[in-house]
């Protein structure tokens, strides 16, 4: 059966017998929803040989010219400091931490704290660090919501620059999550809950 499957993943060609690679179809999806150039490219880092640079490869052969700006990869996800895999038995769902009581979102602010570039150790003290820290920042923002003082405009337009300079620097997350806090330490102020809503755009917290 094998040696049939084989057979019917090859073709003929004039340089010998051809295997078909999935990075073919990315590069032909990604000419046709987003053009011959586009901005940003992403993927996990398990995709840089072989997937991304055949991608780059055959489509810059055909175009003649560079189809990506930049490439963002992202690091794997550990479980207790080692691989997560099926046959370990420790995979996660979403459905299976808000079985546990976690809300969804709370992991979400547990993936934050690490940048992408870097491995992130998953662990259940780490998720009730997170669900504590998340619910916290929830209360935080409630009392700023809900107050009728203002902040200075040029206060507001600092924490926006710092905010904005970290997102900018390779999509620094955490760093850029540390400025909405150190933000949330101000006098409680409308103005503040506001200036967290436009951070939020970007958290989806």
């Amino acid at each position: 059966k094998k040696a049939e499957k084989n057979h019917i993943m090859q073709w003929e060609s004039p340089w010998g017998m051809g295997y078909p690679g999935w990075h073919i179809e990315c590069s032909a999806m990604s000419r046709k929803y987003l053009g011959v150039t586009f901005d940003i490219h992403t993927g996990g880092v398990d995709h840089i040989p072989v997937q991304h640079e055949n991608e780059i490869a055959q489509s810059e052969a055909r175009e003649g010219a560079k189809t990506v700006n930049t490439w963002m990869h992202g690091e794997f996800m550990l479980v207790d400091g080692g691989k997560m895999s099926k046959s370990l038995g420790n995979t996660y769902t979403i459905d299976n931490l808000i079985e546990r009581g976690y809300s969804p979102l709370a992991f979400r602010y547990f993936c934050l704290n690490a940048h992408y570039r870097k491995k992130l150790n998953f662990t259940f003290e780490g998720m009730d660090a997170a669900q504590t820290a998340y619910n916290r920042l929830l209360e935080i923002l409630y009392k700023h919501k809900t107050a009728t003082e203002n902040t200075e405009p040029q206060k507001l337009d600092g924490y926006i620059k710092e905010f904005r300079s970290a997102v900018e620097d390779d999509l620094n997350l955490p760093l850029a999550l540390g400025v909405l806090w150190t933000m949330t330490k101000e006098k409680p102020s409308n103005d503040i809950y506001k200036t967290a809503l436009l951070f939020d755009e970007v958290l989806g917290l």
